[in-house]
């Protein structure tokens, strides 16, 4: 039984795809991480589904891949930005004032938006910093799955 779970495994894994290597869409690194992605337990359990990353208040926001404006516009107290790529991976960017209007085709690494300060009600993960998300149409992914930057898990006694 132990083979054939571990043979189906592999004809999983195997025809699985590879992610796509997308641009950052601000230059960071681990130490600029201030709060990590963390995957809700079922589909609308709480968790933190992005990364926040500490920027320059006046450094734009660029998108991660070739695509187009998703969405530019006020969600409930905060201005967000998503861009879909031509593979159907939405970035979402928040507090940020879009540049482009939603339907503007863009290019990886072109100005998309930039920090913008949120209504007073809206609770700041950090002192700025941007949120970042990947979804696909099975849900919220590590955003830095698509750089690797993801660590091995590792099992301890």
């Amino acid at each position: 039984m132990t083979k054939l779970l571990a043979i189906l495994f592999l004809l999983l894994t195997a025809s699985a795809p590879a992610p796509e290597i997308i641009a950052k869409p601000v230059p960071f690194n681990h130490e600029d991480i201030k709060e990590s992605f963390q995957a809700p337990l079922w589909p609308k359990g709480p968790g933190h589904r992005g990364i926040d990353l500490a920027i320059d208040a006046t450094t734009a926001i660029s998108s991660p891949f070739d695509g187009e404006i998703f969405f530019a516009g006020k969600v409930f107290n905060r201005q967000v930005v998503t861009v879909v790529s031509n593979s159907g991976l939405k970035a979402s960017f928040e507090p940020v004032c879009a540049l482009l209007q939603r339907g503007s085709s863009v290019l990886a690494g072109q100005k998309i938006g930039l920090l913008c300060t949120p209504e007073t009600d809206y609770e700041m993960h950090c002192e700025s910093c941007v949120h970042f998300s990947i979804r696909n149409e099975y849900g919220y992914l590590n955003p830095l799955l698509f750089y690797g930057m993801l660590s091995a898990p590792v099992l301890t006694r």
